[in-house]
């Protein structure tokens, strides 16, 4: 099996077996997950050529779906799916069906494309695989987490310091704000964007911290100092410290809304940026949190 473009996977007779065979029920870790994905093929009789938009969807969802191209040559896999007709787009799901410990019982169901092949079309027709491998991988991730992700309250800025230990989010809430009811959309916005996240760029609780305070006062406000802002509203902080690179975005309404996408985005390296003028000690402060390391 090699690899086309670096993102979509050239299937021949000789490596379809291990390519199509579902992992044991019990496999776990990024391997397992992999293998667990609705595979997309597309069925051609170019060889070497991978159509422009087949390359489009592949970079967009090659988190979530496998891609896949098989040429009219490999007459041993297109007879096994019933191909007579070139080219053909179809996603394929396998599942154990009997003993998981011989692939050869793996059921395999294909559902293929029937519309205009073009982009919108191969998009919207692969949204529901989309949802499908995303549900998949939130249920392993509950699966594994014991209690519903809970921010973890700040009481100092060495509280801070010990906390941030890779990736956080730090949120101050504002001083006239409802604690309970915005912490309730903190909570509820955490789940939806571990859930809702790609496989790419996850948002996952159990290794981002995220950490809330609020202050009584302009001393003791960490991000205050860090971010030289002056307004009172709530502020949430994506701070990557190894990197150095943040941002940071002021919530005034639609609490779970704005706390579930900037959940979201935090954990797209592209979003996080250098400290810039306005941000007068955050480099301090990473170079602090180094030091404590």
């Amino acid at each position: 099996m090699s690899s086309v473009g670096g993102v979509v996977e050239r299937v021949t007779e000789s490596t379809a077996e291990p390519f199509f065979a579902p992992p044991h029920p019990s496999a776990n870790g990024w391997a397992a997950q992999a293998a667990r994905r609705p595979k997309v093929i597309l069925f051609t009789k170019h060889e070497h050529h991978v159509p422009y938009v087949m390359k489009m969807l592949a970079l967009q969802f090659g988190a979530d779906l496998t891609f896949a191209i098989v040429s009219s040559k490999e007459r041993g896999v297109t007879r096994a799916f019933g191909i007579t007709r070139f080219p053909t787009f179809l996603v394929a799901v396998s599942a154990h069906d009997g003993d998981p410990n011989h692939t050869k019982k793996a059921k395999m169901t294909t559902s293929p494309f029937l519309g205009k092949a073009n982009y919108k079309n191969l998009k919207e027709f692969l949204i529901p695989w989309i949802a499908r491998s995303r549900t998949f991988v939130a249920q392993a991730l509950h699966a594994t987490s014991i209690k519903t992700p809970r921010p973890e309250r700040l009481h100092s800025r060495d509280s801070l310091i010990k906390s941030c230990k890779k990736l956080c989010v730090i949120v101050r809430l504002a001083k006239n704000g409802r604690e309970t009811e915005i912490l309730s959309a903190l909570r509820d916005a955490m789940t939806d964007a571990r859930d809702a996240s790609s496989n790419l760029n996850r948002f996952d609780p159990l290794k981002i911290s995220v950490l809330w305070y609020r202050s009584s006062s302009n001393s003791d406000d960490f991000l205050r100092g860090i971010l030289d802002v002056t307004e009172d509203d709530t502020i949430m902080l994506a701070l990557d410290v190894t990197s150095c690179r943040g941002r940071h975005e002021i919530v005034k309404r639609k609490h779970h809304e704005s706390f579930k996408s900037f959940l979201l985005e935090s954990v797209v390296p592209s979003t996080l940026v250098r400290p810039h003028r306005t941000w007068s000690e955050l480099e301090a402060f990473c170079n602090n949190k180094e030091s404590e390391l």
